[in-house]
């Protein structure tokens, strides 16, 4: 029963924020570059499912964020959750997932907005799945496991976790390294040519 309750609260909290990004007035090629981004995440995920750890699905995430802000990156990390899970397995940790993947493109639009054309991005960007998103996945986990939430177990889960937390923080900065500059590029030029 505590596992169900933690998926509908965690489903409910992300529901607002689908629900007012798909309200805003969007254009067909918003629409499709955000489908774009999304299938390019879920195919990342795929793709990379042999090599634990190793997944472009929050770096193409956090590019979608950069590129056309926050409810972008926001719907592009929750949708391609859900849709990679179809290959990876639905269950209570989904909900969870479709929070921190979403929370990573909607901080990196927040923070890449801040410091426009910054270097630092993809090092930043692996900063967030170490520090931020890695540990919430964890802490999910444990929660979603059992129902319980004591303290003692979440900084052993958060510690356990850390490995596999940098593997995928320093996987994120070499996926967001080798292409943030062409991808970035290439939707800016297609922005400006269609008023996007």
């Amino acid at each position: 029963m505590p596992i169900l309750s933690c998926s509908i609260i965690i489903g409910i909290a992300t529901l607002p924020y689908l629900i007012r990004y798909l309200k805003k007035k969007l254009t067909m090629r918003e629409v499709i570059l955000v489908g774009t981004f999304t299938l390019a995440a879920v195919l990342g995920r795929v793709v990379f499912q042999f090599f634990p750890f190793i997944k472009p699905l929050v770096a193409i995430t956090m590019l979608a964020g950069m590129s056309m802000g926050m409810g972008a990156g926001f719907f592009c990390g929750s949708v391609s959750a859900v849709l990679s899970n179809f290959v990876f397995g639905q269950g209570p940790w989904t909900p969870c997932q479709m929070i921190c993947f979403g929370l990573a493109g909607a901080l990196m639009a927040l923070i890449y907005n801040k410091k426009k054309e910054s270097q630092l991005a993809p090092f930043i960007g692996g900063m967030l799945v170490l520090v931020v998103i890695g540990p919430l996945l964890d802490i999910s986990t444990e929660i979603v496991k059992d129902g319980t939430f004591l303290s003692e177990q979440i900084v052993a889960v958060i510690h356990s976790g850390i490995p596999a937390n940098a593997v995928h923080g320093i996987s994120t900065t070499i996926f967001l390294l080798l292409l943030k500059n062409p991808v970035l590029t290439r939707i800016d030029r297609i922005c400006k040519k269609y008023g996007i």
